[in-house]
């Protein structure tokens, strides 16, 4: 089988939606290819199958990372360990998630091994509205865009951001993808079960979010707009996962708020335990100031929950263009409050519900999206 290296400046055990992305995309290409995770590691190079027996190769590299010494190190040490390793397996398939940190080594390895190279735009370094590295950099990133033999998005808004750092070639639009035999609605065979375990009554709406707790996702408008939908609707139960160094801050403001009994923040869930916490909600709802493409959304649709989310980012195609729930405001908690109680209405939740799963079937499945990779590498 031809080999194929999925290369990224971060993986598992970090946890994001970059590294979980990657992980099932590699488990899939390994059905088809010889497939390779590189990632960065300070210290020598390791290879190893991972231990949860995966469809792929692990392969670390020196560390990467934000200053001028790591950079440098970390495109050396990608250059210096890969080069002979890919040369001695004939012609591969680079790609690399992310242009940044190792974009100018992969750039390089590609001509040294006469490999094919794959660009996806994906991470805060393509575009962050926090950060002004993708405007700092763009003539580093275009060089780096028009070195690659095809350059893929997960969402237009993304492709558009590359376009404005100066590329003017064809950018593939390929969503993140999930799977969808894993995150199902029929996992609510446990769900009077947790919802014991959380508190919630059967009969009581649940509205679940799961996410960094992070200044940029911004989760105290969330629990503003729990206490604006309890107000018209007592029973309803917010359970928010994630951890994150706004715990505390976030804690104390739902204490300051006395909504202790209705929201709950419950810290990090296992990734065995998230499809069942996804099929025992009602909705699920994600407050955010910037998502390039957001995973849990998709995990949220393939378990048949309407979405409530902000319209950042790449969330209209989403969510809005499959009509699988409403986007609202960002910084808005009335305009959330009022989206949750209209998703929550009992025709609106199914109709939503419906539409979420069948496009996670028809657009989102982890297999569905590893084709449109396979038919772009077979196409160059």
């Amino acid at each position: 089988m031809k080999p194929l290296y999925l290369i990224t400046p971060t993986f598992l055990p970090e946890r994001g939606g970059q590294e979980l992305l990657i992980d099932r995309l590699a488990n899939e290409f390994g059905r088809f290819y010889c497939a390779y995770v590189v990632a960065p590691r300070r210290g020598a190079i390791v290879r190893r199958i991972p231990s949860n027996k995966r469809n792929y190769s692990l392969i670390r590299t020196p560390a990467t990372g934000k200053t001028p010494y790591l950079l440098l190190s970390g495109q050396i040490g990608l250059l210096a360990t890969m080069t002979g390793f890919i040369r001695a397996r004939g012609k591969s398939i680079l790609h690399l998630f992310e242009p940044f940190h190792l974009g100018l080594s992969v750039s390089a390895i590609k001509n040294l091994t006469n490999s094919t190279f794959i660009l996806s735009l994906i991470g805060s370094t393509t575009y962050d509205p926090f950060s002004s590295t993708h405007h700092r950099f763009r003539y580093y990133m275009k060089f780096i865009m028009d070195n690659a033999d095809a350059v893929t998005a997960s969402t237009r808004e993304l492709a558009e951001r590359g376009w404005d750092q100066g590329y003017r070639g064809e950018v593939h639009v390929i969503p993140h993808g999930v799977d969808i035999n894993q995150f199902h609605p029929n996992n609510a065979c446990r769900r009077n079960e947790l919802r014991r375990a959380l508190g919630v009554k059967e009969d009581e709406p649940m509205i679940f979010a799961v996410q960094r707790l992070h200044p940029r996702k911004r989760t105290s408008q969330l629990i503003l707009a729990a206490a604006e939908v309890l107000k018209s609707l007592p029973s309803v139960k917010f359970i928010i996962g994630g951890k994150g160094r706004e715990m505390e801050q976030l804690q104390n403001l739902i204490v300051s708020m006395n909504l202790q009994e209705s929201v709950k923040l419950i810290g990090y869930i296992p990734d065995g335990e998230l499809p069942f916490y996804y099929a025992a909600a009602d909705v699920f709802a994600l407050h955010t100031l910037y998502e390039g493409f957001g995973i849990v959304i998709i995990e949220a649709m393939a378990s048949g929950l309407p979405i409530v989310t902000t319209d950042v980012g790449g969330m209209d195609d989403i969510v809005q263009d499959n009509g699988a729930g409403i986007i609202v405001s960002p910084n808005s908690p009335s305009e959330m409050a009022e989206a949750i109680l209209s998703t929550l209405d009992t025709k609106n939740n199914r109709k939503y519900a419906e539409h979420a799963r069948r496009a996670a079937e028809e657009k989102y499945s982890i297999e569905k999206v590893c084709q449109q990779y396979i038919d772009l590498y077979q196409s160059i």
